[in-house]
């Protein structure tokens, strides 16, 4: 019951984020992120392309060859990096527009007003690097763990062609609303100054909200790549 409480409680934080940034008229700060996210597609599309550029002829000698070889296919680890890691590469770099709008939205609710603090700009950017790191690893790991134990099972049992890979699937969407939200609620954490681990705690004993919270956004960012990348 928790958990669907939490859940509703995410969604509805959407419809009073709107309704919030309507009154306040806090539109601008949209701006930042869709251009961000912008500039990343065209930098993952400039790596792909400079990938095909770096194709040595068979006419090239072989010193000529395997440098095309390592240059062409750092280019492609590049665009493989940035195609499915765009959601983490993009709230790293909307969270000093995220610090701000925190500022704000705290400072028309509560009255408290927080000058601007470099120092504590740079801690609170590399508190999101770091916990985007351990998220990548924590969501990775558990994916891939849940798939490769759900192949070997239908290996075992017998079951339609593509069982594993669809029920596999639909569990990776949802550990990517998990953690895509989780990046969300650390900037509150991070507000009320918890740690890394206290804020892991607040958001295992949160799910649903979390969930909610990246439900939106990771079926945008998903469909987006898929859309663009094809």
């Amino acid at each position: 019951m928790g958990f669907i409480k939490d859940f509703k409680l995410g969604v509805n934080s959407y419809i009073n984020a709107v309704r919030f940034i309507k009154k306040h008229k806090l539109w601008i700060y949209f701006l930042f992120p869709i251009i961000i996210f912008f500039a990343i597609y065209y930098t993952g599309f400039t790596f792909q392309e400079l990938k095909r550029d770096y194709t040595a002829g068979d006419d090239a000698g072989m010193i000529k060859k395997v440098w095309y070889f390592f240059v062409s296919g750092f280019f492609l680890m590049m665009s493989y990096v940035i195609f499915n890691f765009m959601r983490y590469i993009l709230i790293i770099l909307i969270s000093p527009v995220l610090s701000v709008v925190s500022e704000k939205v705290e400072k028309i609710i509560t009255g408290n007003n927080y000058k601007f603090n470099l120092k504590q700009l740079i801690k609170d950017i590399k508190r999101t690097i770091n916990l985007a790191i351990r998220n990548i690893f924590f969501e990775f790991g558990i994916v891939y763990g849940v798939a490769l134990i759900l192949y070997i099972i239908f290996w075992i049992v017998p079951s339609p062609e593509g069982t594993a890979k669809f029920i596999s699937g639909q569990f990776a969407m949802v550990v990517a609303f998990y953690y895509y939200g989780f990046g969300f609620i650390d900037f509150m954490n991070e507000r009320r100054r918890l740690t890394i681990k206290e804020s892991v705690k607040f958001v295992k004993k949160h799910k649903g909200f979390a969930v909610a919270l990246g439900l939106v956004f990771t079926l945008f960012f998903h469909y987006t790549n898929k859309y663009f990348i094809e």
